[in-house]
């Protein structure tokens, strides 16, 4: 009898403590398109009224001279039950200077770059994303863009 209970509490205490372990190897960024290989930094805003996280990843890639700060845009409401969305923005610009959400406005400002007669030149950039919340309370899966 006791014989089997220390075969149980071997059994038992070997399965506790063993460990697992595993070796990933990273995606290469030529095989996929994908933004989220090339962060390089996230901010994160809690809009408290809206009850939603926004996310900002900034990503790299292209020519740092000429921009090459790719936005990537994720909303996600608080509750168990709601919403997540992200979006490749399209915007390339080279610097983020600040990153407010009010409401269901986002606000960037920054700098790009832009080729004016042969010569990259560098001028300020505000960007407003919109997004919504419908009445019974879900985070639509589009947003408004506005760069000026």
């Amino acid at each position: 009898m006791r014989l089997k209970i220390l075969v149980l509490l071997f059994i038992f205490f070997m399965s506790v403590t063993t460990v697992q372990c595993e070796t990933i190897t990273a995606m290469k960024k030529c095989q996929y398109d994908d933004p989220y290989l090339g962060i390089y930094k996230l901010s994160i805003i809690q809009e408290k009224n809206k009850e939603v996280s926004v996310k900002l990843f900034e990503t790299g890639g292209g020519d740092p001279a000429m921009n090459g700060n790719f936005l990537v845009l994720t909303i996600a409401q608080w509750s168990n039950d709601g919403y997540a969305y992200s979006w490749y923005t399209n915007i390339n610009i080279y610097e983020v200077k600040s990153f407010k959400v009010k409401g269901d406005k986002i606000k960037i400002t920054g700098t790009e770059h832009r080729m004016i007669d042969g010569e990259i030149k560098t001028a300020s950039v505000k960007i407003t994303i919109t997004y919504s919340v419908n009445a019974s309370g879900e985070l639509s899966d589009k947003i408004n863009i506005v760069k000026k």
